[in-house]
């Protein structure tokens, strides 16, 4: 007997309804509340990977030309 019959068997019919109208119901709220899911997902990725700052990014860059302007000249 496979799993999923195992557990059609063992279900009554207001039990899967139950799980249907769970599902229904979580998948709802998801379409409403689609954008603020999405924009919270953006400040979290934000936070945890920062982007680099104009001023780090042009630090950065002097110094590997400082770096390359060192090793030419031997």
């Amino acid at each position: 007997m496979s799993f999923s019959e195992t557990m059609i068997q063992g279900m009554s019919f207001a039990e899967a309804m139950h799980g249907m109208l769970l599902m229904t119901v979580l998948a709802s709220i998801a379409m409403i509340f689609r954008p603020l899911l999405k924009g919270i997902g953006r400040a979290f990725v934000l936070v945890i990977r920062q982007r680099i700052t104009a001023r780090a990014e042009l630090a950065q860059r002097r110094a590997l030309h400082a770096e390359r302007v060192v090793a030419a000249r031997g």
